[in-house]
């Protein structure tokens, strides 16, 4: 997951599993995911939250639907 502290939806969901799932060992990822992030995970086998709109951008990891009540705001930059 992101770091705690980057997005109060993430902090949320953190929480949730942290107080619900604590069999789950949470790793810390940088506040924004790149490539050596997706790498990683597909390298280690881990799993990784992230948004719908990533669910094509490695070919070696699956989007599985995590379904939660919160939603994460986001949009589009223009210059």
């Amino acid at each position: 997951m992101q770091a705690r502290g980057n997005s109060p939806v993430n902090d949320k969901i953190r929480a949730d599993i942290e107080h619900n799932h604590p069999e789950i060992t949470i790793a810390d990822l940088p506040h924004h995911y790149d490539l050596e992030a997706f790498n990683l995970c597909a390298e280690e086998g881990c799993i990784l939250l992230s948004l719908d709109t990533w669910s094509e951008v490695h070919p070696s990891l699956v989007t599985i639907p995590f379904q939660v009540e919160d939603t994460v705001p986001y949009g589009i930059l223009s210059p």
